[in-house]
């Protein structure tokens, strides 16, 4: 059980949470700080990306398992993560912005 696809296929088949704690130490240093790049230095909501891209990665364990490089889904996912919630943050700040006008 080395590889990522079959840390992934035990959490998935068996719900090993060893296998995905395991996922979560190999990856979190490149997850966290690619959040933390595209957050521009934001630590509060880095982490909230890192959280959402372990969630999701565990959501979709069963038909990552087949993907051949679980460090480049991972990377991927965190760069849309992130834009996702600048887009969030910026519409929200819009919306407040015409309230308070």
């Amino acid at each position: 059980m080395n590889d990522d696809a079959s840390l992934l296929r035990s959490y998935a088949d068996h719900g090993s949470e060893a296998a995905f704690a395991e996922l979560v130490r190999r990856h979190l240093d490149l997850v966290y700080g690619t959040a933390l790049r595209r957050m521009r230095g934001d630590v509060h909501s880095a982490a909230d990306v890192a959280q959402q891209v372990f969630t999701k990665l565990a959501q979709n364990a069963g038909k990552l398992s087949r993907h051949t490089v679980v460090g480049a889904w991972l990377h991927t996912a965190t760069r849309n993560a992130a834009l996702n919630l600048m887009i969030s943050d910026q519409r929200r700040k819009t919306r407040d912005a015409a309230a308070l006008a």
